[in-house]
């Protein structure tokens, strides 16, 4: 089973991901 604080890790990133995109012109 994959940790708990693993799965908010990649959320997190996955947020400052899309978060970086939309910042993009």
């Amino acid at each position: 089973m994959v940790n708990k604080i693993e799965i908010e890790q990649k959320v997190a990133e996955s947020l400052l991901q899309i978060k970086a995109i939309k910042l993009q012109p």
